[in-house]
């Protein structure tokens, strides 16, 4: 019968102190929102503003272009060398592609 006490006791120790942790973490979370409110810059935000603006390339939509007609041959061989193992390796690598552009733009 005694450890049944026990396990009572320290139960109710243990829920007392979860619950003193609580209160203090919930008062320290509000007395930190309380402080900041005059603080924030009146350019907050602009920046992420910006970034959105910057990757929205057309905001109403992308201009129509004509779809590249398939070429049916180029393909099938494309698929030939490629199961015989002849795959043409490509002439650049991604990260080379944009550096001719930076180069040039560097040395002027």
């Amino acid at each position: 019968m005694s450890s049944t006490r026990e396990k009572s006791i320290k139960m109710r120790i243990w829920v007392k102190g979860a619950l003193a942790v609580s209160l203090a973490g919930a008062t320290l979370l509000i007395s930190g929102c309380a402080q900041g409110v005059d603080k924030i810059s009146p350019d907050f935000g602009v920046a992420l503003k910006q970034d959105l603006a910057a990757q929205i390339a057309y905001p109403e939509g992308a201009p129509a272009t004509e779809p590249v007609p398939a070429d049916g041959v180029r393909s099938a061989a494309a698929m030939t060398r490629y199961q015989e193992g002849r795959v043409i390796a490509p002439s650049a690598s991604a990260s080379e592609v944009g550096q001719t552009a930076d180069s040039a733009s560097a040395r002027q």
